[in-house]
């Protein structure tokens, strides 16, 4: 796929780094690359990854019973800029008086939640279906891709590893194992031209299963990121990888795999809770969940949206504009845990993220399950939840006003299992969305 006309005032690389670029592509067990890309970023947008990497340095975070110091602009800026919340009028003295928004209501009217100072130029667009299902369409700034690598360096720096800088290095690798999903090389300005890779651990995408292994262990990326599902395929075709650091998201990852993981790649591995609405909030560092990054804000509610005291269970609730073209407030993330603070460092504990279950084939195969996610994307679901039998078909329920015949059919073709659908009239809350027999 050709890339789109670039922008005059994107910056380029160093003939060495395109150089690399072209090699990790024409590398003779390379894998079937399906796409392009560029991070897209100007000198004046890397000029702000720049200042958010130095943000993040001896930052310290808001104190216990207290909002940051960068609230107040930032609740003006969104009062000022964007269509949804100028409604309300003036910022509320109380901060909590401020409702809180969920997934829902971003996906059915998105627009309203982007800021009128952002030009249409300067958006991408990203999609999630999320573990409630409901596909969700996230304007993102060009530059946030890049405050990821800022985050994962960050990150890194807990375990006394870096980001590795300059071209002709390869820093990142991106696994996944799904039926489909978008593969490709790239390079960084923020780390001058080191490149990064986004692949997919699923034979379909590679020309021989075992160049999967040869390709990785040969350009030896600094750190690996992925689903415990990739991961795990990742450790039976690419045993001799030694990256420095693994990071693990998108559903928990559990304490037997990570021990197996860490002994098997010989280096720390990280469960971190992420959104694509955001990005990295926080990583298991221990005592919990340490929140990542000072500029975003993180609440513990109630059902109602009434913040609850440090060391109190509910649901967790994000403010802040690390993506300018959707800033947060007050979003309800649909995941629960307690905030506490231990020497100023804010973490979530008892947390309940989205946990991984093993589906299976007719042959015994794992499907990831975020095949089944992806397969439903594009319907319009309240919610739904996957239950696997013990004779290993499925039954989907779901809310919402799509035809049960067609899910099935998507979902049989994405998994090779048959199956039904049940509609039910109502969803509260967010559900186990995957399970099989023994868990009913």
């Amino acid at each position: 796929m050709p890339l789109p006309s670039i922008p005059m005032s994107e910056r380029l690389f160093s003939h060495f780094a395109a150089e690399h670029l072209k090699a990790l592509r024409e590398h003779p067990s390379a894998p079937k690359y399906n796409f392009e890309s560029s991070d897209l970023l100007t000198e004046e947008s890397l000029q702000d990854v720049k200042n958010f990497a130095r943000s993040t340095v001896g930052e310290p975070f808001w104190q216990e019973g207290s909002l940051p110091q960068w609230m107040p602009g930032f609740l003006q800026r969104v009062f000022r800029q964007v269509p949804y919340y100028r409604e309300f009028g003036d910022v509320p003295v109380d901060f909590a008086a401020i409702p809180t928004v969920d997934r829902a209501e971003l996906a059915a009217e998105i627009e309203r939640f982007i800021p009128d100072d952002v030009k249409p130029s300067e958006l991408t667009v990203y999609f999630t279906s999320g573990t409630s299902g409901d596909k969700l369409v996230v304007p993102t700034e060009a530059s946030v891709s890049s405050k990821v690598l800022v985050l994962l360096d960050r990150l890194a720096g807990f375990y006394g590893r870096s980001l590795p800088r300059g071209a002709g290095k390869v820093a990142l690798a991106a696994v996944f194992c799904q039926a489909e999903t978008l593969t490709y090389p790239s390079l960084s300005h923020y780390l001058e031209g080191a490149a990064t890779l986004k692949v997919n651990l699923h034979p379909d995408s590679w020309n021989k299963a075992e160049d999967r292994g040869r390709y990785l262990t040969e350009l030896a990326p600094e750190v690996i990121t992925g689903c415990p599902h990739s991961l795990s395929v990742l450790s039976q075709v690419a045993p001799g990888l030694r990256p420095s650091l693994m990071v693990s998201s998108a559903v928990a990852l559990s304490h037997g795999l990570r021990q197996e993981l860490e002994e098997q790649f010989q280096c720390p591995v990280v469960d971190v809770y992420s959104l694509t609405e955001c990005k990295f909030i926080a990583a298991d560092r221990g005592q919990g969940m340490a929140l990542l990054c000072p500029d975003l804000y993180v609440e513990i509610v109630d059902e109602k949206g009434r913040p609850l005291t440090s060391g109190e269970r509910g649901e967790i609730v994000v403010t802040g504009g690390r993506n300018r073209c959707l800033p947060l407030l007050r979003y309800r993330t649909g995941d629960y845990a307690a905030l506490r603070f231990v020497g100023g460092q804010p973490y979530l504990s008892d947390f309940q993220g989205r946990a991984p279950v093993e589906i299976v084939n007719s042959q015994g195969s794992l499907i990831s399950n975020l095949d089944i996610i992806g397969a439903l994307r594009d319907f319009p679901l309240v919610g739904f939840s996957f239950s696997q039998n013990a004779d290993r078909s499925f039954l989907l329920r779901f809310c919402g006003d799509c035809p049960p015949d067609k899910l099935v059919e998507v979902v049989s073709l994405a998994t090779g299992l048959s199956g039904s659908a049940e509609k039910v009239e109502s969803w509260n809350g967010k559900p186990q969305q995957f399970r099989t027999l023994n868990e009913e």
